[in-house]
């Protein structure tokens, strides 16, 4: 991961990321968006220029100036922890600081996939790997109208189970070889799909698994 990624860890560095904690003190260019006591999030992306082709076009996530929390700045595994104030994210009212703190990180990253992807209302979608991040996703898709195809480890009935409460309406669980087959038999292909899993058996299915025209994120 560190070897052929243009951003580098500088060391030493505190880790943590997808915290959340308290204002306890405002530095004089903060914007009025922000105040103390607002709780907000530490999500990994700590800051970027705001400058380059990637910011200017909200791909700042792209940015290579950017900056990330625990990993080339310090992290939130510390009882302060200091946030550029353009990239903090106030917790809107009334949210549980313990268990929205995923999504700063796994949230917003599967939440772009699936804007991305174009999916539609009614639409089908699959997502391969129900972890921290496909759980979530499922639960986006569903929310925003999608049928959802997931794709679990072979005979993993806890996987199985969490899909089908959470909203899916097919779930694979047989051999990792054969989900795209088993995909377009059962559901004529999906619109997109979104792959949670850096396997690379799992991609190769994934492109298996696609209408034509379709998306693989």
């Amino acid at each position: 991961f560190f070897i052929d990624w243009d951003i580098k860890p500088q060391l030493p560095r505190i880790p943590g990321h997808e915290g959340v904690g308290e204002i306890v003190e405002l530095g004089s260019m903060v914007g009025n968006h922000l105040k103390k006591g607002d709780i907000v999030g530490v999500p990994w992306l700590h800051s970027a220029c705001r400058h380059c082709e990637y910011c200017l076009t909200g791909r700042e996530t792209l940015c290579k100036q950017q900056t990330n929390s625990g990993f080339s700045c310090d992290g939130s595994f510390a009882e302060y922890v200091v946030m550029d104030g353009d990239f903090a994210v106030k917790l809107p009212d009334g949210m549980d600081p313990f268990t929205s703190a995923p999504l700063y990180c796994a949230g917003v990253t599967v939440y772009k996939a699936l804007k991305i992807s174009q999916v539609r209302p009614g639409e089908w979608v699959s997502i391969v790997g129900v972890g921290g991040l496909g759980s979530v996703a499922v639960k986006y898709a569903v929310a925003m109208g999608m049928r959802v195809v997931t794709i679990v480890a072979p005979n993993d009935k806890v996987a199985v189970a969490l899909s089908k409460e959470m909203g899916a309406e097919e779930v694979y669980d047989g051999p990792p070889d054969q989900h795209g087959k088993w995909i377009q038999e059962k559901v004529g292909g999906v619109q997109a799909t979104i792959v949670t899993v850096p396997i690379i058996a799992a991609f190769e299915q994934a492109f298996r698994s696609v209408k034509r025209g379709a998306a693989v994120v």
